[in-house]
This record gives structure tokens, sequence and C-alpha cells, in this order.
């Protein structure tokens, strides 16, 4: 490519040269910044769903409590009254 042309469009003055340059440098912080912060935002995600905690198994949880006469039901069966 000869000095002074574009690939696209033939002639260039300097002033637009400059110009297109500029906006390639531009279009290159701006695709940066978004790979940037598409990563931050991976990494934000994958720490916040690797706090919430393990498998979810249900032997880490505690058994009800269990009434005196046995069970874990109240109603209907007996009528509760407190003073």
């Amino acid at each position: 490519m000869a000095p002074g042309t574009s690939p696209r469009r033939g002639p260039v003055s300097a002033k637009t040269g400059a110009r297109a340059a500029r906006e390639e440098m531009y279009r290159r912080r701006r695709r940066t910044a978004a790979v940037a912060a598409a990563v931050v935002l991976i990494l934000l995600v994958w720490a916040v769903s690797s706090i919430g905690g393990g498998s979810g198994a249900s032997a880490d949880k505690p058994n009800p409590v269990e009434l005196q006469r046995g069970g874990r039901v109240l109603l209907p069966d007996y009528r509760l009254v407190a003073y």
C-alpha cells in the first residue's frame, strides 16, 4: 500500500489519516474496555456463586423438634391452650 492511500477509499489527506487513526484508537480502547468489563462480570458472578454454599444436601440440616407425645403436628389433633 502506498503512503497516503487508504485500503478502502484511495488517496487520503493527512488530516483524514490522523482522524482515521484516532478513530481506530478509540475503537480499540472501547473493545478493550468491553472485554475487561466482561471479565470482571464473569469473575463477580463466579465469586458470588462460590460464596453461596455447597451442594445443598439435607444431611446438614437439623431435624425438626419433636413434640412431647411424639410427632411434629400440633393441630388439628390437639387443642393448644396458652395462658
